[in-house]
Order: structure tokens, then C-alpha cells, then sequence
């Protein structure tokens, strides 16, 4: 990693991140009808889910806004239902979710989609890669549970940026008194030849 890309400014996202976001959604936007449920994966687990607000479907120029105040407020609202996501919004080709864990979570693989995420506060090791011993199917492509053997453990804090590809085992460790709030985009993996 560059020395650029290395340096941390707390609270703050990276120009790279920034890039990244930008260039995934604007990639994303042409495919696939916008509606206020996604099409895929479960993405939300925890005792209970919490639901966005109803929105009404925007025109194709209009675009999304979520302050990062309203974020934290979500994140917030989710520690006190211990619900662990909340889809804000997207379409058949992606979805946004406001993520927030106070506990380590349990291995997951996605076949279908790319995760993109952005720690918004905290800290945990998110342990990835290697493969999934006793988990379970959960729903078509979704897979839960069991325990990565071989994986790779990273430390992640406030700004850092990470993809996992679809296929890929992953999950955050945390230690007592940790918790991790992030922004993850889910991207439906391009089918063969696109």
C-alpha cells in the first residue's frame, strides 16, 4: 500500500474511497429498475430487522441523499433493536446497507454479490478468505455459519475501504467492548461476458 493511501485522518473517508464509491454506483445506475426493496441476498440479520423508510421511486436525474447524521441515527437505532443492518435503498443490481455490530458475526459468502465497504466508526479484524468449515445455505447464493479455516485477519478503523469479491468468506471479529459502524454497497457480480 502507498504511503498516500496508508496515512489515516480520523473521521474522514479517503479521496480514493470517494472515487471508488462514486465510480461503483455511476457504473451501477443504467442497470437494472430502481426499487425501494432489492432484489438478492437477505441482507439484513439480528434479532429483528429494521426497515428504511418508505420512499417514493426517484426519476432517473434525481439522486439519493443520506447525511451522515441521518447514518449515525440509523446506526443508532439499530443498537437498540440489536439488529445488525438496515437497507437504506437501490435496485436489482445493487443495494446500499447501514451496518452497525457490538459482537463478533459469523462467517458469510455471498455467490452472487460484491461487498464494498466503509468503516464509519470503530474498529474490528475482519477475517477473510481461506474456506467455510460447517456453515450452512441460507438462501439461494447466501451462505452462513461455521468457521473460516486458512482466512486472513486485517485490522479496520474509521476511513479504511475494502472490497470482498462474491465468493469470498467473510466476517468481523470483535473484542469486548468493540463496536463497528459501516456503509456497505452490494453489488450484484457482473454474469460471464458482461
Amino acid at each position: 500500500m502507498s504511503t498516500l493511501l496508508s496515512r489515516r485522518r480520523p473521521g474522514r473517508m479517503r479521496a480514493p474511497a470517494v472515487v471508488l464509491l462514486a465510480a461503483t454506483l455511476g457504473a451501477c445506475a443504467g442497470k437494472g429498475a430502481r426499487t425501494p426493496a432489492p432484489a438478492g441476498p437477505a441482507p439484513v440479520t439480528g434479532a429483528s430487522a429494521v426497515t428504511a423508510p418508505a420512499r417514493a421511486t426517484p426519476a432517473a436525474t434525481d439522486i439519493e441523499l443520506y447525511p451522515a447524521a441521518q447514518l449515525a441515527q440509523v446506526a443508532d437505532e439499530l443498537a437498540r433493536v440489536s439488529s445488525t443492518g438496515r437497507t437504506l435503498g437501490g435496485s436489482t443490481t445493487y443495494h446500499y446497507i447501514q451496518g452497525r455490530r457490538s459482537v463478533t458475526g459469523s462467517p458469510e459468502v455471498h455467490d452472487g454479490w460484491i461487498d464494498i465497504t466503509v468503516i464509519q466508526a470503530g474498529g474490528a479484524t475482519l477475517i477473510t478468505g481461506g474456506r467455510v468449515e460447517g456453515g450452512r445455505v441460507t438462501s439461494p447464493g447466501e451462505h452462513s455459519g461455521g468457521a473460516i479455516v486458512g482466512g486472513t485477519s486485517r485490522r479496520v478503523a474509521p476511513g479504511d475501504l475494502f472490497v470482498v469479491p462474491a465468493g469470498v468468506p467473510h466476517y468481523y471479529q470483535l473484542a469486548a467492548g468493540d463496536s463497528l459502524r459501516y456503509l456497505t454497497i452490494k453489488v450484484r457480480q457482473p454474469a460471464a461476458g458482461d
